[in-house]
């Protein structure tokens, strides 16, 4: 992946994904009694990343204008 985390969720936006697609994924979480819910296999290095840096005590990364 390229770009900033901002460039890739413009672009993720832009292309889009099914309503309804996106509705019977949150059902299943729902029926599942899962938490968390990732549309997307590529976007789950994020929030484990995220994590990582809470627990290392470092600060996000930040995109420059």
């Amino acid at each position: 992946m390229s770009g900033t985390l901002s460039d890739y969720a413009r672009e993720a936006v832009e292309r889009g994904m099914a309503t309804a697609e996106v509705a019977d994924r949150v059902w299943d979480a729902i029926v599942n009694n899962q938490f968390s819910i990732l549309t997307h296999a590529e976007m789950r290095e994020f929030p484990v990343a995220r994590m990582c840096r809470a627990a290392d005590q470092t600060n996000p990364l930040v995109a420059q204008q």
